[in-house]
């Protein structure tokens, strides 16, 4: 026994579908409405969307000083493989010197904190190094 299609009347070859083919797939499309944003934007305040707006400009220096210089680690002088804001140290420390915060001249390019060594899982850890120096050097 054979049903007939609702959209166009055509012989349905399938008793259990009420669409032919070519309707089915057509009824199964959601019908499109006005899209909302999903999810719904957060409302943030003031200092908040401060400090997003500070680590947004702090990253568009570490794009440039990585299209500037050569991709060379200051504490090890090997070879960076790839891009991470972890790659970028400060010479004095930002709490201390918020001025120096965004200075090219204060940032230096190291392995990120989560870059490996050739073959070896074992990681980098020039961050920390570097850190270390200044820190001592500024003691001194």
């Amino acid at each position: 026994m054979s049903k007939r299609c609702k959209e166009c009347w055509c012989i349905n070859e399938n008793a259990l579908l009420k669409y032919c083919m070519k309707h089915s797939y057509l009824n199964k499309q959601p019908k499109r409405t006005e899209l909302k944003p999903w999810p719904p934007p957060k409302l943030i305040g003031k200092k908040r969307a401060k400090r997003v707006q500070e680590k947004w400009s702090e990253y568009k220096v570490f794009v440039e000083i990585w299209k500037e210089r050569e991709h060379i680690c200051d504490n090890c002088w090997k070879y960076i493989k790839s891009f991470d804001p972890s790659c970028f140290a400060h010479k004095l420390n930002k709490r201390d010197n918020p001025e120096l915060r965004y200075k090219k001249e204060n940032i230096a390019l190291v392995h990120g904190i989560w870059e490996t060594m050739d073959d070896t899982g074992k990681t980098y850890n020039c961050h920390k190094e570097y850190d270390l120096k200044f820190k001592i050097e500024a003691l001194n």
